[in-house]
C-alpha cells in the first residue's frame, strides 16, 4: 500500500533548508538564529514514492526583539527591527509585537484604530518622553497582563464611550500624562483601573 516516507519530509524557507540548529522543535518553531523577516515557506514530503509540496508566501514571519516606530521612516519593512526600517504607525508595529518584545516609539502624534489588548509580556515605550510622543483619538490600549508596560506617552484629547484613556486590568503605566480626555458614559477620564500600577 501507499506509505509516507517520514525521512523525506522537510521544510524550506525562501529555498533554504534549515539545519537542526535552526529549530527549537523540528518542523514547528524556528529560533532567532534566522534573520527576522517574511519568508516563503514550503513543506515537502515523499508519499508512495511521489513528491508533494505545500507552499505559502509571506506566511512565516520571524520577529525581532525590538520593534521601532518612526512616522518619518521612508523605508519601513517587516519586522521593523531598526530605525532604518521602522514602522510609520502604531497599528503596523503592533502586528509584530510578540511576547517578550519591546516597541520603541519616536516623536509624533499617534492614533490607534481600535483598542489593543496587551495580555502578554510586552513593553511599549517612547524614545523621548511624553512631551513629544502623544496619543489622540480613542483609547489605544487595555493592559491585561502583570508583565505589560506602557511608558513615556501623553494621552491628549481622547474621546471614549466608557472607561478612561488607559484601561488597566493589570500591568504598569509609567511616566505618562493625561490631558483633556473625555468619557461619554462614566469611568475615569484618565485611567480606568482594576489592578496594576501607575507610577
Amino acid at each position: 500500500g501507499a506509505t509516507l516516507d517520514e525521512s523525506a519530509s522537510w521544510w524550506t524557507f525562501d529555498g533554504r533548508e534549515p539545519t537542526a540548529a535552526d529549530y527549537d522543535a523540528i518542523g514547528s518553531t524556528v529560533t532567532r538564529t534566522m534573520t527576522p523577516g517574511e519568508y516563503t515557506v514550503r513543506f515537502k514530503t515523499v508519499y508512495d514514492e511521489k513528491a508533494y509540496e505545500v507552499k505559502k508566501e509571506k506566511w512565516f514571519v520571524l520577529y525581532g526583539e525590538t520593534v521601532y516606530v518612526n512616522p518619518n521612516c521612508t523605508r519601513p519593512a517587516v519586522p521593523y527591527a531598526s530605525w532604518e526600517t521602522a514602522a510609520t504607525n502604531i497599528n503596523d508595529a503592533l502586528k509584530c509585537l510578540v511576547a517578550g518584545s519591546t516597541m520603541v516609539v519616536s516623536d509624533g502624534v499617534y492614533r490607534v484604530t481600535s483598542e489593543q489588548n496587551l495580555n502578554r509580556q510586552v513593553t511599549i515605550r517612547s524614545l523621548n518622553g511624553p512631551t513629544v510622543t502623544k496619543f489622540t483619538g480613542s483609547r489605544p490600549f487595555h493592559l491585561n497582563s502583570s508583565l505589560a508596560t506602557v511608558a513615556g506617552f501623553a494621552f491628549e484629547k481622547l474621546d471614549m464611550w466608557d472607561g478612561g484613556a488607559m484601561r488597566i486590568s493589570n500591568g504598569t503605566v509609567s511616566n505618562c500624562v493625561f490631558a483633556s480626555c473625555v468619557v461619554q458614559n462614566g469611568g475615569g477620564a484618565a485611567v480606568y483601573m482594576k489592578a496594576g500600577t501607575v507610577v
